[in-house]
């Protein structure tokens, strides 16, 4: 989190979000203009697989620290071409 900081970022914590229901996540993405997510693995496919996620606008999401490997990779380019991995 020092990162986050001495970079000049903000840090933007959900306390109490279902990781099985990820619309509070989108919406919070969308409202706070999130560029960088931390998150497990299931709440990141959630997002991609969520049903209305085309409404939201995802544009500022850039990166993401949940994707474990190539297979995620692909998936994410396939959902969100803008959205790249922060881990191999």
């Amino acid at each position: 989190m020092l990162c986050i900081h001495l970079r000049g970022g903000c840090l933007y914590l959900l306390e109490n979000y279902d990781p099985l229901d990820p619309q509070e996540v989108l919406e919070t993405i969308e409202r706070e203009g999130i560029t960088v997510t931390n998150a497990f693995d299931i709440l990141v496919r959630r997002i991609l697989e969520h049903p209305k996620r085309a409404q939201y606008n995802l544009s500022s999401w850039q990166k993401s620290g949940a994707f474990p490997g190539p297979s995620y990779d692909l998936r994410a380019q396939a959902g969100v071409k803008h959205l790249s991995c922060l881990m191999p």
